[in-house]
């Protein structure tokens, strides 16, 4: 699934902005039953939800765990082109298998990538052999993922859903079965799973209640920030006091406008993905909320300006 950023064209209203909260909160929930909260006709949400999708306003998608699935090297990596060739170096890493995420943005870094392998190794192979042939790239920093207390793409709701780990747990063939299908299509029926995986509907209905409530996979609804008034996306890289990381980790998770966060190596200790609703907000944030935690130092922002690939199809 590559998700481009488009020229904000469409309106959006009341009954859009409804819906699209109704399903960051469960993007599995049936049109019928957020009719009934909404307190409109099923046919209306079915209409709606189809316009919303057509019109690449969201997009719903199965999230596994990677780590689940021998994924456990994740890199984020900070390039700069040849000036005027960021896109060809975009075009590039947007074609590799290993590519979740790309985004072109403002400041230190022409683009800022995530990158998933399956060990240490292979993330080495990949920078001292494949980006040698990445054409007009000029320089990288990378740094690596040693731990996220935020994975979200929620910012609709006031109500922070809280982040859990993974419950350790070995999939077996049913369970990878199961996921590819919610990867295909993340909101169909579970009759309609069990007659294409050829197993019985209770079995896929409690497999899929122990995926979801162990955090093996979860069915999200991501919505294009701009068509519901966040027209600031940003990337704050933050450095932390010693014996802090954790502690200003945690405590960052309770901000509503912080989407993802995540401990790294290298010269900064966290890197936090935002959403703001214009740069004034952005502002108030940096210059307020953010310096009055205990025990972080200093940070650096960088817009986020264009989405170029968000994807999570490698995983399976």
């Amino acid at each position: 699934m590559n998700n481009m950023n488009t020229p904000k064209t469409t309106q959006t209203d009341e009954l859009d902005l409804l819906l699209a909260k109704e399903l960051e909160l469960d993007a599995r929930q049936s049109s019928n039953a957020i009719a009934k909260k909404i307190g409109v006709s099923n046919t209306t949400i079915q209409r709606r939800m189809q316009r919303l999708l057509d019109e690449n306003i969201i997009s719903i998608t199965a999230i596994p765990n990677p780590e689940l699935l021998g994924f456990r090297t994740s890199v984020t990596m900070g390039l700069n082109a040849v000036p005027g060739k960021t896109q060809e170096v975009a075009k590039w890493l947007r074609s590799n298998k290993n590519t979740q995420f790309i985004a072109i943005t403002t400041g230190r870094y022409d683009l800022f990538s995530l990158m998933t392998f399956r060990s240490p190794p292979d993330s080495i192979d990949f920078l001292d052999k494949e980006l040698s042939h990445v054409p007009y790239l000029h320089r990288f920093e990378t740094e690596t993922v040693l731990r996220s207390t935020k994975v979200s793409w929620e910012y609709l709701n006031e109500n922070i859903i809280p982040f859990r780990h993974p419950e350790p747990r070995i999939l077996d063939e049913l369970d990878i079965k199961l996921m590819k299908e919610l990867q295909s299509s993340p909101r169909e029926s579970v009759i309609n799973l069990a007659k294409k995986m050829g197993v019985d509907r209770r079995v896929v209905s409690s497999r899929l209640q122990a995926l979801r409530a162990d955090n093996a996979i979860r069915v999200v609804s991501i919505t294009k920030p701009w068509f519901f008034g966040f027209d600031v996306q940003a990337f704050i890289f933050v450095r932390v006091a010693p014996g802090k990381i954790m502690s200003v980790a945690n405590d960052l998770v309770r901000e509503k406008r912080l989407r993802n966060i995540a401990i790294t190596t290298g010269p900064y200790q966290l890197i936090l993905d935002a959403v703001f609703h214009d740069h004034h907000e952005m502002a108030d944030f940096l210059t307020k909320r953010i310096g009055s935690y205990s025990g972080l130092i200093s940070h650096e922002t960088m817009v986020h300006a264009e989405t170029i690939k968000n994807s999570f199809e490698l995983l399976i």
